[in-house]
């Protein structure tokens, strides 16, 4: 008799009492259910068994761990870790060395003895240096911090200011940000380079500036308004509660000269409002607006992310980047662009 057939053949014999030997009718009570479940636990463990060993009972080979933070760019791991430890390293003392050995393994520092509060630490740049191998990254990020070495003489200087920047290489491998080495104080990333727009004609009168006004008027003082001047399908939605009382057009100017409104016919623009408060403060602000003709007139389609760029923008922008930064305090005045007056 197999394992099997004596284990059906005890666990019938305690189902049904009249089979029993003599040997197992003189048993005493707790030694029968003693042996109850010692079987019990024999069959489970049988069962267990035999699931592990067929194909339902395999899950296959463990799933590998993730690795640091791969749901995160790689961009975002190294200037998140710079700026903590920037503003980690610039504001320690010596008894801070531990804490750094968290961003780099350095054994032996020269620290202040005081600890300094490093406030509104930020990334300014972040450059993909190279790519090392698979999965290993090398960047080069640079955070401002606010300069805890500024003095009220250094900033009476026209163009000194409070913040000081900090270069450090920051290796991204397997998604885990490390740093390569300490910071370094550098002096401001130049600025950018003013493009040209692709908005060469002015629109001062006729229908399209007065769609462009009226949409505009109802966008930032009365949303309710707003669907009188917009395409149907525009999804425009107007800033709550109404952030200004009055708006005055400047400005409107257009990328193409024909203002006529043919059906079908599409404009992107440019227009310059001043808008008041209740306390009657002024602010600028700028609209690039898409307009198209339905039912013979002009219609707000969309208020633009990005304004349109003019052309050969791309051979101004490289030549002014490629050009070493002036030591004078003048800024450089891209090239004009056309502006013909015209009017519908």
């Amino acid at each position: 008799m197999n394992f099997v057939d004596k284990t059906r053949a005890r666990w019938n014999s305690y189902r049904h009492p009249n089979m029993s030997t003599a040997t197992e009718d003189k048993r005493t009570s707790e030694q029968m259910w003693r042996d109850r479940a010692v079987t019990t636990m024999a069959i489970l463990g049988g069962i267990f068994a035999l699931w592990s060993i067929s194909p339902m009972g395999r899950s296959g080979p463990p799933a590998s761990p993730l690795v640091g933070n791969s749901s995160i760019a790689a961009s975002t791991l190294a200037q998140n870790f710079a700026v903590e430890f920037v503003s980690t390293y610039v504001g320690a003392s010596q008894a801070d060395l531990k804490t750094i050995q968290r961003y780099i393994t350095y054994p032996k520092l020269d620290m202040p003895t005081v600890r300094t509060t490093i406030t509104d630490a930020r990334p300014v740049l972040a450059n993909e240096v190279s790519r090392a191998a698979e999965g290993v990254s090398l960047w080069n990020v640079v955070v401002s911090v606010t300069d805890p070495n500024a003095t009220t003489a250094s900033t009476k200087s026209p163009t000194a200011t409070a913040r000081a920047f900090y270069a450090v290489p920051i290796s991204v491998v397997a998604s885990s940000p490390r740093a390569m080495t300490l910071p370094r104080r550098i002096g401001a990333p130049p600025i950018g380079v003013d493009v040209d727009l692709g908005y060469g004609y002015t629109v001062n009168s006729g229908p399209l500036r007065e769609v462009v006004e009226s949409f505009l008027r109802a966008y930032l003082t009365d949303p309710e308004q707003v669907n009188r001047y917009v395409l149907t399908d525009s999804q425009i939605t107007a800033p709550t509660p109404t952030p200004y009382n009055t708006v005055e057009v400047s400005k409107v100017t257009a990328d193409g000269e024909d203002f006529t409104a043919n059906e079908g016919a599409t404009m992107r623009v440019l227009a310059t409002v001043s808008a008041s408060t209740l306390s009657y403060t002024k602010t600028t602000l700028a609209y690039p607006l898409s307009l198209s003709v339905a039912g013979g007139h002009w219609q707000v389609a969309s208020i633009d992310q990005i304004p349109v760029l003019g052309s050969g923008v791309d051979d101004t922008a490289r030549a002014e980047a490629s050009t070493p930064p002036s030591t004078s305090a003048t800024p450089s005045i891209p090239p004009a662009t056309r502006s013909d007056s015209a009017g519908n």
